[in-house]
């Protein structure tokens, strides 16, 4: 954005002083209105927001090992199994093992869980109708270019390698002569 032109020119007066003017703190304010809500929805099934992630992948596909989940949903391995872990104690999820490769895991819906899962995403639905209301198709296309060319540019920053400044050494403080 051109040094003359101010973010604050872009909004109302009346939202300039209350809007995020940074990317961090629009994307914290962003994620906290978001979280809120899903928390409410998922919270009376004693479930994180995070645990709905998990079962909102089988909307669409029927089977994923952890492995696959964990290309998806930000987490780490351990995090990963103790989601998962919880989801198949509450009879959400069933794990069976491949024929073909017992050592592989797949995890799939159990009924009680599609039908969970169903009714959570029907309310999910409503909930991002709500805090989508006067967006247009044209803004959400616009967010979503912007959030991949954000996410595109932090994978390839980093890729790169920083630049390593050797450790200073005794020499180093003596004075050139």
């Amino acid at each position: 954005m051109p040094n003359n032109l101010k973010r604050d020119s872009f909004r109302p007066a009346s939202e300039q002083e209350t809007f995020p003017t940074d990317l961090g703190t629009c994307a914290i304010t962003l994620v906290k209105a978001a979280s809120k809500g899903v928390d409410e929805i998922v919270a009376p099934f004693d479930l994180s927001s995070l645990h709905f992630a998990v079962l909102r992948r089988f909307l669409h596909k029927d089977r994923w090992t952890s492995t696959e989940l964990l290309q998806l949903i930000p987490v780490g391995a351990p995090r990963m199994s103790r989601l998962v872990a919880k989801l198949v104690d509450d009879r959400f999820l069933r794990r069976r093992r491949l024929r073909n490769d017992r050592r592989v895991v797949v995890l799939s819906l159990t009924d009680e869980g599609r039908r969970l899962t169903n009714d959570i995403d029907k309310r999910m639905r409503e909930l991002e109708d709500v805090l989508t209301d006067g967006v247009t198709d044209d803004d959400m296309a616009t967010f979503f270019r912007v959030t991949q060319r954000i996410l595109t540019n932090e994978a390839a920053r980093s890729h790169v390698q920083p630049v390593r400044r050797r450790p200073a050494s005794r020499l180093d403080d003596l004075p050139v002569r």
